[in-house]
């Protein structure tokens, strides 16, 4: 069911509140669309939920990678090499989304929630154990390619978890520490946001009114974040998104159930 702004002035406010956070969440470690996507869904349907969030941060991961122009500089040889996939990836996504019957993105929801909380908390066990050597070739094994473009479908199908995936993923390349690999995190989340956005414009299925009260915020967050990214305990930040995360999961499942 669609509501108006106006119809919910705590809920919007609590969407206000939600994007911010958002917006500073995806530029240090990412799971912001596990905020987001629940307070839209208080507006509007599941579909226009995923649609709106993921255009409404967008914006938030441009002025984020603003913030790391200087590790996106060092890194451009990851950036060509797995940008392709990653573009094919998001457009695989974006068409699952709007294609299918609506009701079916509700039930697979909570298992993708699920899914994403799950891999940010085992990341700190996975990635010492998947992790390429650091004097290891800069071309990508097969195995990155495909996961990266799984990834990349994931994120424009759904989102919520695609900052923390790849930077379980990033974190196994040779790249040079969590920083620069947060910065190609925050450029490829861009990059498949922009083509999942691209098909959801087309699609029609974005509430305008609701996007132009995230937006700004997103935009805040997100330069915000990555500014004051490195100063931030990244064990208070991990502590607060499983939190986020797994508290979520649980919604959906009751939502549905």
């Amino acid at each position: 069911m669609e509501h108006a702004i106006a119809d919910l002035p705590w809920e919007a406010a609590g969407l206000c509140l939600a994007t911010f956070l958002a917006g500073v969440i995806n530029a240090l470690a990412g799971g912001g669309t596990l905020l987001t996507f629940p307070a839209l869904m208080a507006f509007t349907s599941s579909v226009g939920a995923n649609c709106t969030s993921t255009l409404a941060l967008l914006p938030a991961a441009m002025s984020s990678s603003l913030a790391y122009r200087k590790e996106l500089c060092e890194d451009r040889a990851w950036l060509t090499r797995l940008a392709p996939v990653s573009l094919v990836g998001a457009a695989i996504g974006g068409l699952l989304v709007i294609l299918p019957n609506p009701e079916h993105f509700d039930r697979i929801v909570p298992y993708l929630a699920l899914i994403a909380s799950v891999l940010f908390t085992l990341q700190p066990v996975l990635a010492p154990r998947l992790a390429i050597p650091e004097g290891a070739s800069r071309k990508p094994p097969f195995w990155v390619l495909c996961s990266q473009f799984l990834i990349a479908i994931y994120g424009a199908y759904f989102g919520a978890g695609i900052g923390i995936m790849m930077l379980a993923l990033l974190g196994l390349l040779p790249i040079g520490g969590l920083i620069r690999a947060n910065a190609l995190k925050i450029f490829f989340a861009g990059l498949i946001n922009l083509v999942a956005s691209i098909i959801f414009l087309v699609g029609g299925a974005i509430r305008w009114d609701l996007l132009g009260l995230m937006v700004p915020l997103a935009i805040l967050g997100g330069y915000l974040g990555g500014i004051f990214g490195r100063k931030i305990p990244k064990e208070w930040l991990r502590i607060f998104v499983i939190v986020v995360g797994f508290g979520q999961t649980i919604w959906f499942f009751m939502r549905v159930g």
